[in-house]
């Protein structure tokens, strides 16, 4: 019996503190032998005897791992998690990251320290992780989203290993390797929304959907566009924050989106592209405008996994299938690699045929209908 105790509990700490000072560990054992034998006494078999031991361990073991992982480091100088984020979203703000990037990292860091409580910063450990994708796993959220969560905490966890708070940060590289398909619009979809938005006369939404449909950018990118960003004379948009941490990135115009532009009317106080008639954009975020599309495509009957990134996804394959080539839709899309673009069939240079490419494809294909006013 001895002998199993002391093989099994070995085992399971083994596999339970991976990356945790083993010896350690074992001096602060769960329970005693003696305590143990009380437990399974009247229990025959080595087999039943060994399964129910690996029971009470568990039992015992979450009963306790808040201690054990939360015990204070000596002659540590990290701040707990919070007040490292405090620190960490001023040097975002002084990099010139966004407000709403800033913001959406926020939330990703709220939900790490809901998951594992706001410890001290040293005090990380790989078992953390497990905590946090099962936290949002039990939010429901879609992989896209998990992944983008489990992104931005990396970012924050590889910022406290160059503070020397940590020595590994997290790798999530199995959560992020997850591939989602591509759900594009049909033309006939496109032009039932754009039918939609002039009869009920929603003229931002309107705009929106001609945007995305005509270029082909993220919804963050078309949410934060100027009406100074936009040059008819020149046939390009001024995209100023873009993935990637790229910056003036310039997207073209196709004919058709600038025959709209140009006749587009607008007021005095409009700033922004999705201006709301007050100088400001009618969507803060890229989810507000994604939960107004979701919410407008039930009542339409349009069902899709992501409202908004199915124009970027109808560019692509409408693209594609127009015979351009995959590197001009690399360079419109702003991909990275081709590899990217690959999945519909960081911003890169435009090619110097890519206008000419959306022109052949998109812009003639389709045509934009009059707003109803």
């Amino acid at each position: 019996m001895k002998k199993i105790w002391k093989y099994s509990a070995r085992q399971y700490y083994m596999g339970r503190f991976e990356g945790i000072d083993l010896n350690k560990i074992l001096m602060k054992k769960l329970i005693s032998f003696q305590d143990m034998n009380s437990i399974l006494k009247g229990i025959s078999g080595t087999a039943r005897k060994e399964k129910k031991l690996h029971e009470v361990l568990e039992d015992l073991w979450w009963k306790k791992r808040m201690d054990l992982l939360s015990e204070p480091q000596q002659n540590s100088d990290a701040p707990i998690i919070s007040e490292a984020v405090k620190i960490w979203m001023t040097r975002l703000e002084a990099e010139g990251k966004s407000e709403v990037t800033r913001k959406a990292y926020q939330i990703s860091m709220n939900f790490w320290m809901k998951a594992n409580e706001n410890r001290s910063v040293d005090q990380y450990m790989p078992e953390h992780d497990e905590m946090f994708l099962q936290f949002l796993s039990d939010k429901g959220m879609a992989i896209n989203t998990v992944n983008k969560h489990c992104r931005h905490v990396s970012v924050f966890w590889k910022w406290a290993k160059k503070k020397g708070w940590i020595k590994q940060p997290p790798d999530f590289e199995n959560v992020l390797s997850e591939y989602v398909e591509p759900d594009p619009y049909t033309m006939d979809e496109i032009y039932k929304i754009l039918k939609y938005f002039g009869s009920v006369q929603d003229k931002i939404a309107f705009r929106a959907t001609v945007m995305l449909c005509q270029t082909g950018m993220r919804s963050s990118e078309c949410i934060g566009i100027r009406l100074k960003d936009i040059n008819l004379n020149e046939g390009w948009i001024n995209i100023r924050h873009a993935k990637g941490r790229k910056r003036n990135i310039k997207k073209p115009i196709s004919d058709t989106l600038h025959s709209f532009l140009l006749n587009d009317v607008r007021s005095e106080h409009e700033k922004y592209y999705l201006d709301n008639g007050k100088g400001k954009p009618r969507w803060s975020a890229s989810n507000a405008m994604a939960h107004f599309f979701r919410k407008v495509w039930n009542d339409l009957g349009v069902q899709r996994r992501q409202p908004v990134h199915g124009f970027r996804s109808f560019v692509a394959t409408f693209a594609l299938k127009g015979g351009a080539s995959i590197y001009d839709v690399k360079n419109l899309l702003g991909h990275s690699t081709t590899k990217q673009t690959e999945g519909y069939a960081n911003e890169g240079i435009l090619l110097p045929d890519t206008q000419s490419m959306i022109n052949k494809t998109i812009s003639k294909s389709i045509s934009i209908p009059e707003f109803d006013s």
